[in-house]
């Protein structure tokens, strides 16, 4: 239960952050035109968009967590572990060889800039 619980709310988190800080400017007249679709506008985000945007929001997931109960957070961290290790061993399957290129700084928001330029 715990586990399909983090799921849930992972998922949920996905939904959540994808418009607010996990696509690129690129990215966005196309998540847009989703809700465009009369098929696509029935899912859910985290149920659309590949396991890139997933690596996406790990990255972020600090930033995003800093306002959750360190309690949770404790929870939370040995699931996180695994289920970057299940990313890991099953890369291939879950990531495209050419689906990934280094952001270019327009396409980070301006507290990734800062983190990268130091």
């Amino acid at each position: 239960q715990t586990v399909w619980k983090f799921c849930e709310g992972l998922a949920l988190l996905f939904d959540d952050a994808l418009p607010v800080c996990l696509l690129y400017a690129e990215e966005r007249p196309q998540y847009e035109s989703l809700w465009n679709d009369e098929v696509l506008k029935l899912k859910r985000p985290c149920e659309i968009y590949p396991a890139i945007f997933l690596l996406r929001l790990l990255d972020r997931l600090p930033r995003l967590l800093a306002v959750e109960p360190q309690s949770e957070v404790e929870t939370m961290g040995p699931l996180i572990a695994d289920l970057i290790v299940l990313l890991q061993k099953n890369r291939q399957a879950c990531f495209m060889k050419d689906s990934y290129c280094e952001p270019r700084g327009r396409e980070l928001l301006p507290w990734e800039n800062e983190a990268r330029n130091g």
